[in-house]
């Protein structure tokens, strides 16, 4: 008997009554729901700069390879081989590459490279500048990407024949210390030749053309004016052909009348 009690007191015991147990109301339910599209609204932001920063990180180490990768071409080749096509050594050149479905524009300039001041022309060196900036659905989302470099004559390669021409650009309007115009193009033409040549930090060193008149004409960046002349022409001879140019903005006066 004492056996059969202990057994019933082991056996559990079923309870039929409900807990009261209360759930959220609307009012909490909305209140929750409000919070979390705060919270989420706050980081929206955050997680956007992160995704935007990452990328135009990828687009800059893209665009920094491909500009690699275009000074390497250049390095393998021969000195001579160096060149925007067969018909102009130096130049500018414009080509578009893709890279896993997203296109960038390369542009290549080349142009003979001073090192010194001797004033006589130097046909040792080409400076190389690469430009790699995303094109297309890309275009403003990443930097571009600048990368120079330089490449010198190998021994025994022989010398360039022609004239030179040396070309200085300088600020207008100035007092001093006279200051380097902003990077701009010129054309040269002689004949049938014709080049193109970018002066870069005030100055550019043109190769390679016959003795006898050319003309030289400035490619004016906007807002900006030039003397002495947009067009010029020059009587090339065996020695030293120097030219200097002056750019700077139209003067203007701002009046501020407070009545």
């Amino acid at each position: 008997m004492q056996a059969v009690l202990q057994e019933e007191m082991k056996m559990p015991r079923l309870s039929f009554l409900a807990k009261e147990e209360r759930g959220l109301t609307l009012v909490e339910v909305l209140v929750s729901v409000t919070l979390l599209v705060l919270m989420s609204m706050s980081f929206a932001p955050a997680l956007m700069f992160v995704l935007e920063t990452a990328e135009r990180n990828r687009i800059r180490t893209t665009a920094t390879v491909l500009a690699n990768e275009v000074i390497e071409e250049l390095r393998g080749k021969s000195f001579d081989e160096i060149v925007i096509d067969e018909s102009n050594l130096v130049g500018e050149k414009v080509e578009e590459r893709a890279v896993d479905g997203h296109d960038y524009l390369v542009k290549t300039i080349i142009y003979w490279l001073e090192l010194d001041e001797i004033g006589e022309p130097n046909w040792d060196y080409k400076g190389i500048t690469v430009e790699v900036s995303p094109i297309g659905s890309y275009t403003g989302k990443g930097p571009a990407v600048t990368l120079e470099t330089a490449v010198s004559r190998e021994f025994g390669t022989p010398f360039l024949g022609g004239i030179g021409i040396r070309v200085h650009a300088y600020r207008g309007w100035q007092t001093g210390e006279r200051e380097p115009s902003p990077d701009l193009w010129i054309k040269v033409t002689q004949g049938a030749k014709q080049e193109r040549h970018l002066i870069k930090n005030g100055k550019v060193l043109i190769l390679g053309f016959a003795e006898g008149k050319c003309t030289i004409a400035p490619e004016v960046p906007s807002g900006f004016m030039i003397r002495p002349d947009s067009v010029l022409e020059m009587d090339l001879a065996k020695g030293s052909n120097d030219l200097e140019l002056y750019l700077e903005k139209p003067c203007n006066l701002k009046v501020n009348i407070n009545l």
